[in-house]
C-alpha cells in the first residue's frame, strides 16, 4: 500500500466512523506502564491508635508508619487469633503485613 492509498483508506475510514491504522505491522501502545506494588513488613512499637480504624507503628530508625485496618485484617496474639482490642494497644510490640493501599493484611503482637 501505498501513502497514497494510505490516505484515501483513511479518508473512507474515517467516515464510516472507524479509526484508520496506518503501518498496522506496528504495534504500539499509550498505556502507561502500571508497576505492581508488593506487600510490606512494618514492625515497631504502637505509637498511637487512631478512632478511626488506623494505628501508628514506629519503627527502630524512628519512622513512623500509618497503619489502617478493614474487616478482613487478622489479628493475633502469641500465634494465636486474638481480637482487635488484645493486639492494637499503644506501646505493643507488633509486625503487620501491609498491602499497597496502606491497610494491614494481618497483624501479630508477641508478649513472650
Amino acid at each position: 500500500m501505498t501513502f497514497k492509498n494510505a490516505t484515501m483508506s483513511s479518508v473512507v475510514l474515517g467516515l464510516s466512523g472507524l479509526t484508520p491504522v496506518i503501518g498496522a505491522g506496528v504495534l504500539a501502545s499509550n498505556a502507561p506502564c502500571v508497576a505492581v506494588a508488593e506487600d510490606k513488613d512494618v514492625s515497631g512499637a504502637i505509637t498511637a491508635v487512631g478512632m478511626d480504624q488506623t494505628f501508628t507503628v514506629t519503627d527502630e530508625q524512628g519512622n513512623a508508619h500509618t497503619v489502617a485496618t478493614d474487616d478482613k485484617t487478622s489479628y493475633w496474639l502469641d500465634g494465636e487469633e486474638a481480637a482487635r482490642a488484645q493486639v492494637i494497644v499503644k506501646g505493643a510490640e507488633v509486625q503487620a503485613k501491609v498491602n499497597a493501599e496502606g491497610v494491614a493484611l494481618r497483624v501479630n503482637r508477641v508478649t513472650k
